[in-house]
């Protein structure tokens, strides 16, 4: 997947949302899921991702606010 060309068009925002909420559907409750890696975090996020955005970061997508909301729902104490 990292052979994605930057010139690509045809950004699917749905489906990366569709696939994190499938993720978090299925695993979150999962005594034996403690977190994942997010494909790829940016220290200086507000220049990466987008909604034209191909990477596949989460960052500045709707995808982060699906992210953000079981994590900050979440017990993790």
């Amino acid at each position: 997947p990292w052979f994605v060309d930057y010139f690509a068009e045809g950004v699917n925002l749905e489906a990366q949302s569709n696939a994190y909420t499938a993720l978090y559907v299925e695993l979150w409750s999962e005594n034996w899921f403690a977190g994942g890696f997010i494909w790829k975090w940016f220290v200086d996020g507000e220049r990466h991702g987008g909604q034209d955005s191909n990477r596949f970061t989460p960052q500045n997508k709707p995808v982060e606010e699906i992210i953000t909301s079981y994590y900050k729902a979440a017990n993790l104490n």
